[in-house]
């Protein structure tokens, strides 16, 4: 229904407590952060030549941090394993701040990538919306302030192979935890019903 709060906290949960699906998703996304890259062009004129220059100047300078945990900052690489995040969530959000800097006397520009977890937005109108916490007030995911990755969302189905799992889990520890240690078993000669055997 776009109430995205409650399943991104419980996805995240999931992620951190299922043995398999912590694996998993940590190798996916590591996997694909630790790729090269390069900026291609269509053609090999003058302007795209410049364009490249500029592209690469930006993606090499930009840095990107985790708004929820600011000890998590890094560049490019972490851009891509955060993006990741769309994969089992179906969205991964960063809001923009775009950061002039000079290079050789020359004006360039890049921006700081600022990770926010999913369960800060809703998604109740078809478009993601930022809610403050403190306020209720929410904000438009505009293009240019925010970018808005999109994925499969496999946490949705993940979350559900989850619970079979755990729940079967659990009982089978209930049950091993109440039957497993052996009953007392008294043995005497004594005649049933006597004072000896009472």
């Amino acid at each position: 229904a776009g109430r995205l709060k409650q399943a991104a906290m419980i996805w995240d949960a999931i992620e951190q407590r299922d043995d398999v699906l912590q694996g998993a998703i940590s190798k996916r996304k590591k996997s694909i952060a630790r790729l090269d890259w390069e900026i291609l062009t269509l053609d090999s004129s003058d302007e795209a030549m410049r364009q490249k220059v500029i592209l690469e100047q930006f993606y090499n300078n930009l840095s990107c941090v985790n708004a929820f945990d600011e000890n998590e900052h890094g560049g490019l690489s972490l851009l891509i394993h955060q993006m990741m995040d769309a994969v089992g969530k179906r969205y991964a959000v960063h809001e923009l701040v775009f950061k002039p800097f000079k290079q050789d006397n020359t004006a360039l520009l890049t921006a700081e990538f600022r990770f926010v977890p999913l369960f800060f937005f809703e998604n109740e109108g078809g478009r993601l919306q930022f809610v403050d916490p403190e306020t209720h007030k929410k904000v438009p995911t505009t293009p240019g302030e925010w970018l808005v990755t999109t994925g499969d969302g496999l946490m949705e189905s993940s979350s559900i192979a989850y619970l079979f799992k755990h729940l079967s889990l659990r009982d089978w520890l209930i049950y091993c935890e109440r039957n497993g240690m052996p009953g007392v078993k008294g043995i005497t000669q004594a005649r049933p019903g006597s004072k000896e055997w009472d």
